[in-house]
């Protein structure tokens, strides 16, 4: 089972928001996953309040960090995706989070003091390499971002690359969609869901499981075009071009399997409304 930390030493960079959108995603693909509500204002709770029956992420709220360790622990031996929702400070729970990932990802605006907080959060994240002597990847993520291409965009991705950290191609564009959907339930994974929101979501859960799986564990469909995807390499659904997923793979990651699958479906297309050609 994988491991996903999602945090930030500062809060209101849509952190709680992505976590949300990203396990929506994953169940709706068929997958079985929990999120660790370990931020005490508790958002991922009311949301889940509001999702409907045909929502299946169990969240497990108000984590401290004393039980922090053992919940991640016993969460990754029962679900596929364990995706921990951490709160906006550099505190203990988020070094024993982060020691216990498989993968760490820094959502960031793009403004100059959000990126010192992508840098502050980097460190976390090497010191616990250290002491544990194995290497924990980690991401950083755009969000909020504005519809219009900015030069701000791109030099702040090049700030960050400039010292190492890598930054997903996809980037999350403020939208309503994301918005409504504390007050609806519905993310954009829903059937009835904003369709570039979704898309952006599917981006982004491509591009973790990608490099949870490596290339080897994907579904070898049909090799996609660089000009026409930007997951170059991996492979692709055959109607809509976008990566999908094979399951039934694991792999060992200190002493624990770790299973980035859904387990009921083969071959799934984060696009959920894809049909694909026979």
């Amino acid at each position: 089972m994988a491991v996903i930390s999602v945090c930030s030493t500062k809060g209101g960079v849509g952190k709680t928001t992505l976590v949300i959108c990203l396990a929506d995603a994953f169940a709706r693909q068929g997958g079985s996953v929990v999120i660790i509500d370990a931020d005490p204002n508790g958002h991922v709770a009311t949301w889940r309040e509001r999702a409907g029956s045909d929502c299946t992420i169990d969240v497990w709220a108000g984590v401290t960090e004393r039980e922090m360790l053992d919940q991640i622990t016993k969460a990754a031996s029962q679900y596929s995706l364990v995706l921990v929702d951490l709160e906006g400070t550099a505190s203990q729970a988020v070094t024993y989070a982060i020691a216990e990932s498989d993968l760490v990802l820094i959502p960031s605006k793009i403004s100059g003091m959000d990126l010192q907080e992508v840098f502050r959060t980097y460190e976390v994240v090497q010191r616990a390499e250290k002491m544990l002597r194995r290497p924990i990847p980690a991401r950083s993520v755009f969000t909020q971002m504005s519809p219009l291409s900015s030069r701000v965009a791109g030099h702040a991705r090049q700030e960050i690359q400039a010292v190492n950290i890598p930054v997903l191609r996809t980037e999350v564009i403020q939208r309503a969609a994301y918005q409504a959907m504390h007050f609806t339930g519905a993310t954009p994974a829903h059937p009835e869901g904003d369709v570039k929101a979704r898309l952006e979501i599917a981006g982004v859960l491509s591009e973790l499981l990608e490099i949870l799986a490596d290339k080897a564990f994907f579904s070898a469909c049909s090799a996609p075009s660089a000009a026409h995807h930007p997951h170059r390499g991996s492979a692709a659904c055959r109607s809509c071009r976008r990566p999908r997923l094979q399951s039934g793979n694991s792999r060992e990651r200190g002493g624990r399997q770790v299973s980035i699958r859904p387990r009921t479906q083969t071959g799934i297309c984060p696009e959920q409304d894809c049909s694909p050609k026979v």
